[in-house]
């Protein structure tokens, strides 16, 4: 798994994601708005059978995104931030390294991609989790398909 996604991140497919990231991350209401895609999808891929374990991480990035769109945890580096926002917009996007609607193999590049954030970005991610543990309302919650109001910016 690890030489794909070192692969994909050299894609064409990832450049163009990362650009795309850029400017979502510029833009709290188009944030919004991928994350909401990648809510959906997440739930139409847990609905045929991916590893919950893998989708479950992928909640939890869903959500440290928009936390930080929120504004509500911003203790994560830039760098941190934003390949994840590529990731997740990667993620989204039907045509990738390995297209999407390709039985069994289309998401293996996504999965990919998501356990190298999750390796390359772990002591991030945790101290996400342990600030997430430790709020006691949940203003990171993931969204789930409609706006809401508090947006930041």
């Amino acid at each position: 798994m690890a030489r794909l996604a070192q692969k994909v991140l050299q894609s064409l497919f990832f450049k163009k994601a990362q650009q795309k990231a850029f400017s979502y991350l510029q833009n709290p209401a188009k944030l919004l708005l991928l994350l909401q895609q990648v809510a959906r999808q997440i739930n139409n891929t847990a609905d045929k059978g991916s590893n919950p374990g893998i989708m479950d991480n992928l909640r939890t990035l869903v959500r440290l995104v928009n936390a930080f769109r929120l504004g509500t945890y911003r203790t994560v580096p830039w760098q941190t931030i934003g390949t994840i926002v590529a990731i997740l917009v990667y993620f989204a996007l039907p045509l990738d390294f390995i297209p999407d609607v390709l039985p069994v193999l289309g998401f293996t590049d996504d999965f990919a991609l998501i356990l190298w954030a999750l390796r390359s970005f772990s002591a991030d991610i945790d101290a996400f989790r342990a600030w997430e543990g430790q709020t006691a309302a949940t203003p990171a919650a993931a969204p789930t398909g409609t706006p809401e109001t508090n947006s930041a910016g």
